[in-house]
């Protein structure tokens, strides 16, 4: 039951911390004008959803292939975080390859996750970062308003 808990609180902080990077990249900010540690956690998340929980054969199918700058941003993500296994084998298995072997890589991917929970490293970095502020959700969206509107006014 603590882990449930622990695994919605997670996804509620993930969540929220996405979304906004969504919003502010939609108004133009580009996502490395984004603090170090918040791209840290979205591509780290994203690899825990699309790849680890999905199933590589569902990552080919969906996410592949990835821009030569997002492989870059996910294996600094996955070390930033802490998960250098399984950066590793994100890099063995996707980055420049044209040919898979799925049943390896998910079978690789699987014991790695039992060693290398990339969702509580995750979780650790976003509760631990600086970069981030944790605030009542209407001051996070009154600041993230005036950030998307000082941003659009400024580019026109």
């Amino acid at each position: 039951m603590a882990s449930e808990r622990r695994d919605l609180e997670y996804r509620e902080r993930v969540e929220a911390l996405i979304f906004n990077a969504n919003v502010l990249h939609s108004a133009g900010f580009e996502f490395d004008e984004l603090p170090s540690d918040v791209r840290a956690i979205y591509y780290s998340d994203f690899i825990l959803l699309e790849l680890l929980e999905a199933g590589a054969e569902s990552f080919v199918e969906t996410q592949l292939p990835l821009h030569p700058a997002t492989e870059n941003d996910v294996i600094k993500a996955l070390e930033r975080i802490g998960a250098a296994e399984t950066s590793a084998l994100f890099r063995r298995y996707f980055v420049g390859k044209t040919e898979i072997n799925l049943l390896e890589a998910n079978d690789s991917f699987a014991a790695t996750r039992k060693r290398e929970n990339v969702e509580a490293l995750a979780d650790a970095l976003m509760l631990e970062t600086l970069q981030i502020a944790w605030k009542p959700e209407a001051e996070v969206d009154a600041e993230l308003a005036s950030t998307v509107l000082d941003r659009k006014l400024t580019a026109q």
